[in-house]
């Protein structure tokens, strides 16, 4: 059993797995934890200087464990050679290595010089730096270049001066116009192949044995049933064509910006926290430095080591990477690891505050050669070399010359509004229309962009009578008009011919379908109160019923009142049990009672639909899940509805959105029997409306004792029965009526569905557009109920497809694509079933992708142009009318990394918006697509945006910003974190 969206187990693996084999030039790690200490060492002038230092380290390093050949997470042996890398894979001489050599020497002349003032330059950096003054420097670098700007071995590198203070380490100083041309080349650049970066993307860490055996069993299997399976890297090595640019602010806690550069992380998020003592620092630097460079005077050597330490206590940090690569269990969505493993193989431009660099106090110049000496480390694991630079600041920087290198930050107020301590809630109370001008680019603060799309997608709209279905944000909003001076003028009541809404799936309803939201076209967006609401009706966790007291005066007062919002000026709030809170406990007879009166005051407060007339408002705080729960109380009581008819209605009629829980059905179901025996609309009833409804014993034991559902007694086949034996004198009506029952197509298309998917409907991402479960896929009743015509199994097999029952009543034609690899059924009814039917299935076709595993190692990007053909000529077909559902075990990774792909396409959106789009729309489950089909999304966009006209980018938001960015939206689900 591989690893699945829902669960993953591994076999045990055996004692010598061939994992990898090792060799005697494979590279170790030296962590600072495993250096010697100070102790350790001689404290003697001679001692410094010895050949016990090697020979301690080496003895230090050859007592630890061993390693796997080419693990890139562990550092080699550090002795005093200080270059090991190849000169094949590099540029590197022993000029080079003179060079940083003649730079430590000349960090500390001058005597006791701090590390803040300028130093004379020595002989080789002072040829270095005068050369690079007197070029020319071209500002431009062609996107078609193959060599990034940032490698040492291109021209526009060399032309870049070496910053102050840190020619040691070799940081150079770039310009805003120069880190714009390099943007526009770097984000033009595609990414490596997917197979080059796994599965390294998936943390591979050394102790981690569960994880590596993982993959290597799953590469076997793949070897043996497909020789033309994806090639691996075995060795699990450190992608060698990578290179990211990572941007870093380095005085945001002190002097916070409004603006920050592209790609913008925190140092705590690529390097190691001071965990020691001061003492114990410089202890770790010594041997670093000893370790890393040799023929260090000692009188030097203090110098050095207290410039290091001060530069770790001024920004709290050490000059290492972190690795959080996990050190057991198997993750195939180690999306918080990714901004650390990109760091590995990165550039970084680095960047302070004006006001500091002002005020002389910015941390920028340290935080660059802490990089830089973590990057000094690990070259000696990666023959290609990065750097570190240090933007240098200018008055003004003009945006609309070359790539856009800022984007805004979110303020404060912006975090505020948004209410980050709650998952969905968007606050009024608190919103100030002059302050519009935080909502950034989607390159960041994806956390504030779904809370916006699902209110703006949750918005109120209407149900039956002038009962609405709403959010949070439309409670509030609608209390602010009614304190104003602008009500009523403020309602946006629409005529009653334009009222309805559009569906929640619809375009329409989304914010993620604009590039940038203006501060103009930000408040158009946001919902405006669209009836008179005066009667709020609050669901939520810790509601208790109404009091029978008050619901009995509510409708005293409104059966002889008017109904007209302009003649009166109360409001009322009600609270009401969420969704998921009600037990079979709670159905006591005052419980149900007051359910059946809350219902019975919805229904006569808001039974007029006149212009200007009162309205009621049902919301929660995202709209739907602690609502849905009364709202389907509410159907069956105003329009006598069975439950099954009732969530069809709201899904199809109504369009909301809505999410019950397993317990919700059960209970749905006992109150199904009272709401349509108190429904107005039920013949035999006779409404008393200035009074309460009364439940007595003898109803409230039907509701507690009486069947859930009639269940149907099912036929069996006279040749089933049990002491059938066939003879001559048997007519062929025995035969027959067993015709009848195989060709009978009631019995799957008629069953209860709602039992089946426990309530739940697969999520409705575009009009024409579902994304579902194989539960879902797996009741052709439900799917029939919702009109579904074609069905897009990704690596999932329907039971009801290769039944003998469906068979029998219908033909299949099959076609085979990509050897097999893709199943199309064509279905067409048999004539004689379509005469005998009362209901006909809907579904027309199903595409059925076969040997698609959510393991991490198969790959989407084969099967994904046969599936959005499918969609695509299903929907010219039917001219965009038609309904399509894409599934897979539990619709959050194989099936909704096809939906994203899709809904980019139609509707033109960046990777991060329609990943946003589907997101908010899947309702209450997390999509979570593994790391690898993200990594093919982004992918699959590149070779899209390959096509756009000139000067657009190839992708809006780098890898490990999304992958960072989806992490923040999943901790509020996440408690292992």
């Amino acid at each position: 059993m591989t690893a699945t969206e829902h669960s993953m187990s591994v076999s045990p693996a055996p004692r010598s797995p061939p994992i990898a084999s090792t060799h005697d030039s494979v590279p170790r790690v030296v962590s600072f934890s495993r250096l010697p200490r100070l102790e350790d060492i001689k404290d003697d002038n001679e001692a410094f200087l010895s050949p016990s230092l090697d020979d301690k380290l080496s003895s230090s390093l050859k007592s630890d464990p061993g390693v796997l050949a080419g693990d890139l997470d562990e550092i080699p042996r550090l002795s005093g050679v200080k270059s090991k890398r190849s000169s094949s894979a590099s540029n590197d001489s022993v000029h080079e290595r003179d060079r940083f050599r003649a730079r430590f020497h000349n960090l500390n002349t001058a005597g006791d010089n701090p590390i803040g003032e300028e130093s004379a330059d020595c002989e080789v950096c002072y040829g270095i730096s005068s050369k690079t003054k007197k070029l020319n420097v071209d500002e431009d670098y062609s996107v078609s270049e193959t060599t990034s700007p940032l490698d040492p071995a291109s021209s526009f590198y060399s032309h870049l001066p070496v910053a102050p203070d840190s020619d040691q380490v070799d940081v150079r100083t770039i310009t805003p116009q120069r880190l714009s041309t390099v943007l526009q080349w770097y984000f033009n650049k595609p990414l490596p192949p997917t197979n080059q970066m796994f599965p390294w993307l998936h943390g591979l860490h050394p102790e981690n044995f569960t994880q590596r055996s993982f993959f290597v069993f799953q590469q076997m299997a793949h070897s043996e049933s497909d020789e033309s399976s994806v090639e691996f890297n075995t060795h699990f090595a450190r992608p060698a064509d990578a290179r990211f640019l990572i941007t870093i602010e380095a005085d945001k806690d002190s002097y916070p910006e409004d603006e920050i550069l592209h790609n913008s992380i925190g140092l705590d998020e690529v390097l190691k926290k001071i965990e020691f003592s001061r003492r114990e620092v410089e202890k770790m630097i010594l041997s670093f430095i000893m370790t890393l460079f040799d023929e260090v005077p000692m009188e030097k050597m203090e110098s050095l080591v207290a410039a290091i330490t001060s530069d770790c206590f001024v920004t709290g940090f050490m000059p290492e990477f972190l690795n959080l690569d996990p050190d057991r269990g198997i993750s195939l969505r180690n999306f918080h690891i990714q901004v650390a493993k990109s760091a590995r193989c990165a550039d970084f431009v680095v960047y302070g505050s004006p006001k500091a660099l002002a005020d002389g106090r910015s941390r920028a110049a340290s935080v660059a050669r802490l990089l830089r000496l973590a990057q000094i480390v690990d070259e000696r694991t990666n023959p290609r070399k990065y750097n570190v630079f240090l933007l240098k600041p200018q008055d003004s920087i003009k945006q609309d010359e070359g790539f856009r290198i800022f984007t805004p930050r979110a303020s404060a107020k912006a975090k505020d509004i948004f209410g980050y301590s709650k998952r969905t809630q968007l606050f009024h109370h608190c919103f100030n229309h002059s302050k519009l001008h935080y909502y950034p680019l989607w390159d960041s603060n994806l956390q504030i962009k779904e809370k916006l799309e699902t209110t703006v997608m949750s918005a109120a709209s209407k149900l039956h009578q002038n009962v609405w279905s709403g959010n949070t944000w439309d409670h509030e909003v609608m209390l602010q008009v009614l304190r104003s001076d602008e009500y009523p003028a403020a309602v946006d009541e629409a005529p009653k011919q334009t009222q309805e809404s559009p569906n929640y799936c619809e375009p329409s309803r989304s914010t993620v379908v604009y590039d940038e939201l203006t501060p103009s076209r930000f408040e158009s967006l946001l919902p405006k109160p669209r009836a008179h609401w005066k009667l709020f009706v609050h669901c939520h966790n810790d509601a208790k019923f109404p009091e029978m007291e008050t619901l009995s005066q509510l409708l005293f007062k409104y059966t002889i009142s008017s109904h007209s919002a302009l003649e009166t000026d109360d409001t009322h709030h009600l609270d009401f049990p969420s969704s998921g809170s009600i037990g079979i406990g709670d159905c006591k007879q005052e419980n149900l009672m007051c359910i059946v009166n809350t219902c019975k005051l919805l229904y006569l407060y808001s039974s007029s639909t006149a212009p200007g007339s009162l309205a009621s408002l049902i919301y929660c705080s995202d709209g739907y899940t602690e609502s849905s729960l009364l709202i389907f109380c509410y159907i069956m009581y105003a329009e006598n509805l069975s439950l099954n008819d009732a969530m069809i209605k709201v899904h199809l009629t109504y369009g909301r959105p809505f999410y019950i829980f397993s317990s919700d059905v059960v209970i749905l179901r006992k109150l199904e029997i009272l709401m349509r025996k108190f429904s107005p609309n039920n013949p035999s009833k006779t409404v008393e409306w200035n009074e309460p409804e009364v439940i007595t014993s003898k109803e409230l034991n039907e509701v507690l004792l009486g069947p859930i559902r009639p269940q149907k007694v099912k036929h069996i086949p006279s040749k089933f029965r049990l002491g059938y034996i066939r003879n001559d004198s048997d007519t062929d009506s025995s035969d027959t009526e067993d015709e009848e029952e195989l060709s009978d197509t009631s019995s799957y298309l008629d069953k209860d569905w709602v039992e089946d998917v426990e309530g739940s409907f697969p999520s409705r991402i575009l009009p024409y557009l579902y994304l579902g479960s194989l539960k879902h896929a797996n009741s052709l009743a439900l799917l029939s109920r919702l009109g579904i015509k074609c069905v897009i199994s990704v690596g999932e097999n329907l039971d009801w497809l290769h039944g003998h029952k469906f068979q029998h009543n219908n033909d299949l034609i099959i076609d085979e694509l990509d050897n097999g690899n893709i199943e199309q059924f064509t279905i067409k009814p048999k004539q004689e079933s379509l005469h005998r039917s009362k209901v006909q299935c809907s579904v027309q076709s199903v595409m059925k992708v076969n040997n698609l595993q959510d393991d991490g190692i198969d790959e989407l990007s084969n099967a994904l142009p046969s599936m959005l053909k499918a969609i695509d000529e299903e929907f010219k077909r039917s001219h965009g009318d038609t309904k399509i559902l894409v599934h897979c075990r539990v619709g959050v990774s194989r099936s909704a990394t096809v939906v994203i792909a899709e809904v980019m396409r139609r509707l033109q959106l960046s990777l991060a918006q329609a990943y946003l789009y589907v997101r908010v729309r899947r309702l209450n489950i997390v999509i979570q697509p593994n790391l690898r089909f993200m990594y093919e999304l982004f992918k699959w966009e590149e070779e899209g945006d390959a096509q756009k006209e000139k000067g657009e980018v190839l992708r809006k938001i780098d890898w490990f910003m999304m992958c960072r960015e989806i992490e923040k939206l999943n901790l509020p689900y996440l408690s292992s974190r």
